[in-house]
């Protein structure tokens, strides 16, 4: 127990020393302005392939997540546009998107949790629990893969599988989920 302690302490600081650091170099003019207005970054998860994802609150006090994708690395639309034309109470709610030459934003639903990999280290999972989270998880799943055009997640891991407060599974991190293509023999194999 004292070890995964110090590991989440260790993980808190680096997110607060990443935090400062991008804050440092925060140039208002690589944020669209919009976003800068309406919300304040928090926190800090994640800095990496030109992704930047922050907590975030907006002016009502409600916290969002912020997927800030800078645009020389990211040409093209990214997975997170796939949230807006989805809807499932395991999935996060699309909010709104911003853009301009630099970056683009894409602000979704924070699902409040624990992600499934520290939820079973940190809990006496029994066999009851394990095949209620499959279920659940598999729901979610069988609703992206029998869209009219299939959605495929392609990052499935327990990092992104979210155990919520009342015990609901929620998947998230849809950076590289892509729209099923039936020409395509790789990428997107159903």
């Amino acid at each position: 127990m004292t070890m995964i302690c110090l590991f989440w302490v260790r993980k808190e600081m680096e997110k607060i020393d990443t935090l400062e650091a991008i804050m440092a170099t925060y140039n208002e003019n690589v944020y669209p302005k919009e976003f800068s207005s309406e919300y304040v970054i928090m926190e800090c998860l994640s800095d990496k392939n030109g992704i930047l994802t922050f907590l975030v609150r907006d002016k009502a006090g409600i916290e969002r997540i912020a997927k800030c994708f800078d645009r020389s690395l990211w040409k093209s639309s990214t997975g997170n546009d796939i949230l807006t034309g989805l809807s499932h109470k395991g999935l996060p709610q699309y909010i709104c998107s911003y853009e301009n030459d630099f970056m683009k934003i894409i602000i979704r639903e924070y699902v409040e949790g624990e992600p499934l990999d520290r939820y079973a280290a940190e809990n006496d999972l029994s066999r009851q629990d394990i095949v209620d989270i499959c279920v659940q998880l598999c729901d979610i799943l069988s609703y992206l893969h029998h869209r009219e055009t299939p959605v495929i997640h392609r990052d499935i891991k327990p990092q992104n599988i979210i155990i919520k407060p009342d015990g609901s599974v929620s998947l998230i991190d849809f950076d590289i989920a892509r729209v099923y293509n039936s020409g395509q023999d790789t990428d997107t194999v159903f």
